[in-house]
């Protein structure tokens, strides 16, 4: 494309996408699955759950309403995206995108092997839709090495580190992306040697770009407790159980009340 897609362009292509068969339910939707509903999607909107010094929630400030609400639309106003439960009453415990039964999917660094290195099918890559930006969700599925205070031989282990570093060895070896940008396109070459129409350069392009993305709520303490009470939230909202503002107004003082536990 000329220009970066816009969230308009996204939700008309997905609803291009979505099939129906003659008895009038879902054969093909448009798009898989959400990625991580909770990190991926307020980057987009320059917006998080918690504020940057990780004692206040904001789940409820306006760029927040406007990005759970446009995602409340994927489920139920287009239905492009499948509710819970529903992809496997239609399609039973199958892996959608390689069976034909989505047409887009967003996959997190932890699906590379599956979708990249073991892909089923051939695809193309794009970035996601600019709202106020675009930048993927580039954090879960990292991996870092260091050095621990105290080792006993750190020469040995600060030699052993520069040698899983160079050339991006150690990356290499577990089948994760490199963190080195001359590294990264020869790899990704090698990864996509069986999906001819993935341009390696466009995969290049969305790293080389990313401001970076994904939730401060991942650096909070207590994050496996936020989590763990947004999810069921969110499933509601998927559902059409509860409007994207209520919910998000519900969750502020629960999540306010375990971030102040300290």
């Amino acid at each position: 494309m000329s220009r970066a897609w816009t969230w308009e362009d996204f939700v008309s292509n997905l609803t291009r996408l979505t099939k129906k068969d003659p008895s009038g339910e879902i054969a093909q939707f448009g798009l898989a699955g959400p990625a991580w509903l909770i990190g991926t999607w307020p980057p987009l909107w320059k917006t998080d759950w918690i504020d940057a010094d990780l004692k206040t929630i904001i789940c409820d400030n306006p760029a927040m309403r406007d990005c759970y609400s446009k995602l409340a639309d994927l489920y139920t106003r287009y239905h492009v995206l499948p509710q819970p439960g529903e992809a496997a009453r239609l399609f039973g415990n199958v892996n959608l995108f390689n069976t034909g039964k989505a047409a887009v999917l967003l996959f997190p660094p932890t699906g590379w092997r599956t979708y990249a290195a073991n892909a089923q099918v051939d695809y193309a890559l794009a970035p996601l839709p600019k709202v106020v930006l675009t930048t993927p969700d580039m954090v879960l599925g990292g991996v870092s090495l260091s050095l621990l205070n105290g080792a006993k031989h750190p020469a040995d282990a600060w030699d052993f580190l520069k040698y899983l570093v160079d050339g991006s060895r150690f990356a290499k070896f577990i089948g994760s992306m490199p963190a080195a940008l001359a590294d990264i396109e020869p790899w990704l070459r090698d990864q996509f040697k069986n999906v001819p129409s993935a341009d390696p350069k466009a995969m290049l392009r969305i790293v080389e770009t990313a401001p970076g993305g994904n939730t401060k709520l991942f650096q909070h303490a207590r994050y496996v407790e936020l989590v763990n009470v947004i999810n069921p939230a969110m499933d509601d909202m998927a559902a059409g159980k509860v409007a994207p503002v209520a919910m998000l107004q519900a969750l502020k003082p629960q999540l306010q009340a375990i971030i102040d536990k300290g």
